[in-house]
């Protein structure tokens, strides 16, 4: 269960980054809001929601809308609790038990379609992996994340790395001016190398953990 707020979040991204505010980082809230926002998506395969949703059929209609924060369908069934297989686009294959059965294929975009309509009141469940939400400039400061607390530290890394990002690019956009060659082989470039680190932390600490996806299939 998630207890960090978002307010909480951002002072932890603050003080990784060894800065004193939010206001002190280059680009502000928006940047680090748009790097909580990131964080979020990134630890998707380690880390995604579980959520379901019912389709109830009329009789008739074999194409139904997905809900908008699907990330991935992990099985379907139907009102007895059997599960539906899922259709393979192999002409003149047919994976159900016979031509009676039921399967599903999610297409076209954002929808799954039967081969069968669902008769009327006949209620189908979707179980789905899910994005989690995500903050905004609109979100307040005092609400909760929705990711679990283990994955904070991961997430936390992540968006640091977000972070510095604008700022090596910067960077790297005025060292190609530079011509003096200096001895050794001097850092050209250590915001990147900063981003890098942060990334590779952030790895690090996500591999403690299976991808959802192996662990899974």
């Amino acid at each position: 269960m998630t207890t960090i707020t978002l307010e909480q979040f951002e002072l932890k991204v603050v003080r990784l980054l060894g800065q004193t505010s939010i206001e002190s980082i280059d680009g502000g809230q928006d940047l680090v809001i748009d790097a909580v926002a990131a964080a979020c998506d990134a630890i998707l395969p380690w880390v995604p929601k579980v959520n379901t949703i019912d389709l109830i059929g009329d009789g008739s209609k074999i194409i139904f809308d997905l809900p908008v924060d699907l990330y991935e369908i992990q099985a379907v069934t139907d009102d007895s609790g059997k599960i539906i297989p899922h259709s393979i686009l192999i002409p003149g294959h047919y994976i159900g038990e016979s031509a009676e059965d039921n399967d599903w294929l999610e297409y076209p975009d954002k929808q799954i379609s039967f081969s069968m309509a669902p008769e009327s009141g006949e209620v189908f469940t979707v179980y789905y992996l899910a994005y989690w939400t995500k903050p905004d400039s609109g979100t307040p400061a005092s609400t909760v994340l929705e990711p679990p607390d283990f994955s904070i530290t991961g997430m936390s890394f992540f968006a640091a790395a977000y972070c510095l990002l604008p700022q090596a690019i910067s960077s790297a956009e005025v060292r190609q001016f530079g011509t003096k060659v200096d001895s050794g082989t001097p850092e050209q470039n250590p915001l990147l190398r900063s981003v890098d680190y942060f990334l590779k932390l952030f790895s690090n600490e996500m591999s403690r953990y299976p991808k959802y996806t192996r662990a899974t299939k």
